[in-house]
């Protein structure tokens, strides 16, 4: 699954099925991003590496059945 995490300007994290933009209602100061699909709020220590200078990014999530066996 193709998705897109980007993080605004208070450091919120979003997982955003379609690509993002920035906001265009949004004050400069409060930058956000906005898209046309379902988007999620993530932790916002996870993925530190990620700043809203460099996203969004596109991602792929990758659902792995593992079955753990005694």
């Amino acid at each position: 699954m193709k998705m897109w995490i980007a993080r605004d300007k208070n450091g919120n994290l979003w997982f955003h099925e379609k690509e993002p933009h920035i906001n265009k209602y949004a004050k400069e100061d409060n930058a956000f991003w906005s898209s046309d699909g379902e988007c999620y709020e993530v932790d916002q220590d996870f993925l530190p590496e990620v700043t809203f200078e460099n996203s969004p990014m596109e991602i792929e999530l990758i659902i792995k059945d593992i079955c753990l066996r005694k």
